[in-house]
Formats: structure tokens, C-alpha cells, sequence
């Protein structure tokens, strides 16, 4: 039973990076395409890293109360509408609507499908390695991703609106599968849970919040996660629009979404290694941090294409190390009544980190230049980030 629940673990993420990979490769340029500016295109997202920041801890304890299955399946119909409204979209309030309904599905998922595989796991007794589980996510995940990514910028050579389309679909569908395979074992005193929802909500996100806050490790992660999401904000923005005068098509963004992914994939090999060679954990956010801050800042100095590309691919590689890595931490420090709730508070205090970088950057970059956004937010990790981790908390 545990290989199952891994394994169907591991294909529900397969099949959700498969849908994000379809759009992620055009997002930015299909905005553009719709007379949106780059500034513009950062408030659009910022919009939809706001409200998650909003919906977070809400929508966890939904999941810690009601049941991660339920979450997870609203979460992909919720998303489904999404999407296709957003296919529908051709300006920057629609735009904008879109990213709300989207928001509430996301954050229905982010802490529900990881509690579920460790609450799952703990009740059929598995003594297994969670960083083992989440180095095989991470690389099936981006493989999906690798496809998604390529299908869906050829989906866009026609019509840039048509990949959108198609993951609200099949968002729908995966919603539909979900509820008919997923089991929740484990699950005890539903009942009592739902009569006394709300009640039970408050405690719920009021424990978690502050078991994240007090426990050293989870702040450390917090901390680590809050000042490289922030910055990362202008690498995940404006790779499009930086590589894309050099190509000769937009499907050709496709390999160089294939390429991120490759490298992401072999970050994600190397977690394990990782690991046991970092035991501390402020010392491994230093390595993460302080390599992407250098290999971004080559990216822009090398004026050379095919240089800078393979310097932004290789920063990948250390995101690659950056997301297992932190998951592991963060299920292995957390006890089982708020696993969902902290894992979403943490998701939380990095989208609203995320909200801070897109408006901060979009603005730079607007105003300035993509280069230079990418040369600040990669200081602003190599210089801030040492002064949090090695400060002691009393």
C-alpha cells in the first residue's frame, strides 16, 4: 500500500507539473502579446501571489480539517475555471480576474497533497526516507514539466490563448480522477471536524503559525525562503522577454524551457548528496543562495547568447536542490494535526514575498532594464541572505 500511495503521489504531481509546464513556457510573452507591459505583466502576477498569501492558511487548515482529498479536488475545479477564463482573457483587468480565481485553487493544494503521502505513509507504517520521495517527485515532476513545456509553446505558435485552454481541461478532468482514486485511510473524526469547521480552523492556523514562527529549523526555512522567492521573481519573469529577440520563433522558448528543466532535474538528483554533505541547514541555504546570486549575475555580464544561457540554465540547478530539500525539512519537523497548515504558512510567507519581488523588479525593469533587475534581486541574495542565516535568535 505504501508504493501505491507513493506512486500515485508522485503521478497526481507528474500531472499537475504537465498542465503548469503547457502555459509556463508562454505566459509571459502571451501578456505581452496582449499589449500589457512589463511592469504590467508583474501585477498580474502580483496579483495572484497577494491573494495566495491571503487564501494560504485558510485553505491549509480546509485541508487539515475537512480533509485533504476534498481540497485537493476543489482546488483542481477551481483552477480548471480559471484557466479557461484565462483563455479567454485580452487585457489586463481579465487578466487580473483570472489570477484571483486561480489563487483560491492553488492555495487549496499547496500543503493538502504533501500531507495526505506523509499521513498516508505514517498509517501503513512506512519508515521510509521522505527526501527520497520528494528526489523522485522532483524528477518525474520535471521531466513532466520538460514535456509540458515544449507541447504548449507549440500549442502557442498558432494561437497563444490555446495552452490555457487546454490545462483548464484538463484540470477539470484530474479533478474528476482524483476523487475516484484517492483514499484517505488515516482520516478520523471527519464528522466531528466539519461540525465544528470554523472553530477548529482558528486553532488549527493559530497553532501552526505559531509552532512556524517558534521552531528554529522552520525559521530558518522561512527565513532562507522568503529572501531568494523574492528576488527569484525576476529570474521567473522576464527570462522570456530577455532570450527571446535572439530566437527565431516563440516555440523556440520551448528548449530553453526544456533546458530549465534538465538543469532543475539534475538539481533534484543531487539533493541526496546534498543532504548529508550540508547536515546544517543555514550553511546549505548559504551554498543554494549565494550560487544563484553568482551564475545570474554571469548571465548578464556575458553578452554572448548561448553564455548567458547556459549560465541562467545552471542557476536552475541549484533551484533544483532549493525545493526537495525544503519540503523534506518542513514534513520532517512538523507534527501531523498541522502538517498541511505549516507547509501552507511557509508557501504563505513566500508568496507574499513574491508579491513584494514582482512589484519591486517589475518596476525596475519597466523603468530600467531587465539586466538590472536581475543584477539587484542577485546582490540583494548574495548580501541579505548571510546576514539573516548567521544571525543567532535568542
Amino acid at each position: 500500500m505504501e508504493k501505491k500511495t507513493i506512486n500515485l503521489y508522485v503521478s497526481l504531481v507528474a500531472m499537475m507539473q504537465l498542465m503548469f509546464g503547457l502555459h509556463a513556457a508562454v505566459y509571459v510573452i502571451f501578456l505581452l502579446q496582449n499589449n500589457l507591459s512589463l511592469f504590467q505583466v508583474s501585477l498580474v502576477n502580483l496579483c495572484f501571489m497577494s491573494d495566495v498569501f491571503l487564501f494560504e492558511i485558510p485553505t491549509g487548515a480546509v485541508a487539515d480539517i475537512a480533509g485533504r482529498k476534498i481540497s485537493f479536488v476543489l482546488s483542481n475545479i477551481i483552477c480548471g475555471i480559471g484557466f479557461i477564463y484565462y483563455s479567454m482573457g485580452d487585457n489586463f483587468t481579465e487578466f487580473i480576474v483570472a489570477e484571483v480565481i486561480l489563487a483560491l485553487g492553488v492555495t487549496l493544494t499547496s500543503g493538502a497533497l504533501r500531507a495526505w503521502l506523509v499521513d498516508s505513509l505514517h498509517h501503513y507504517g512506512w519508515n521510509g526516507n521522505l527526501v527520497d520521495v520528494f528526489r523522485l517527485e522532483g524528477r518525474v515532476g520535471n521531466i513532466a514539466l520538460l514535456i509540458g513545456g515544449i507541447v504548449g509553446a507549440y500549442l502557442g505558435k498558432a494561437d497563444l490563448s490555446r495552452p490555457f485552454l487546454v490545462v483548464g481541461v484538463c484540470s477539470l478532468a484530474l479533478a474528476l480522477y482524483v476523487w475516484i482514486v484517492m483514499k484517505e485511510d488515516y482520516w478520523i473524526n471527519k464528522e466531528e471536524n466539519e461540525r465544528n469547521f470554523f472553530q477548529n480552523m482558528k486553532k488549527v492556523a493559530s497553532e501552526s503559525i505559531a509552532y512556524g514562527l517558534k521552531h528554529q529549523t522552520i525559521f530558518v526555512v522561512i527565513s532562507s525562503s522568503v529572501i531568494m522567492v523574492l528576488a527569484m521573481q525576476a529570474f521567473n519573469m522576464y527570462w522570456q522577454p530577455w532570450f527571446r529577440p535572439d530566437l527565431p520563433g516563440n516555440e523556440y522558448l520551448g528548449y530553453i524551457w526544456a533546458g530549465v528543466v534538465i538543469f532543475t532535474v539534475i538539481g533534484n538528483e543531487l539533493v541526496s548528496w546534498f543532504t548529508k554533505k550540508f547536515q546544517n541547514i543555514k550553511y546549505g541555504y548559504l551554498v543554494i543562495g549565494e550560487s544563484i546570486a553568482c551564475l545570474m549575475i554571469l548571465s548578464v555580464v556575458c553578452h554572448n547568447f548561448y553564455v548567458s544561457l547556459m549560465f541562467f540554465w545552471a542557476h536552475e540547478l541549484f533551484r533544483g536542490i532549493f525545493r526537495p530539500y525544503t519540503n523534506a525539512v518542513i514534513q520532517e519537523n512538523t507534527p501531523s494535526h498541522t502538517r498541511a497548515t505549516v507547509d501552507s504558512f511557509v508557501s504563505m510567507m513566500q508568496k507574499g514575498a513574491a508579491a513584494i519581488g514582482l512589484f519591486s523588479f517589475g518596476l525596475i525593469a519597466d523603468k530600467g532594464s531587465i539586466g538590472l533587475s536581475w543584477i539587484i534581486a542577485s546582490l540583494f541574495i548574495a548580501l541579505i541572505l548571510p546576514f539573516i542565516l548567521l544571525i543567532k535568535r535568542r
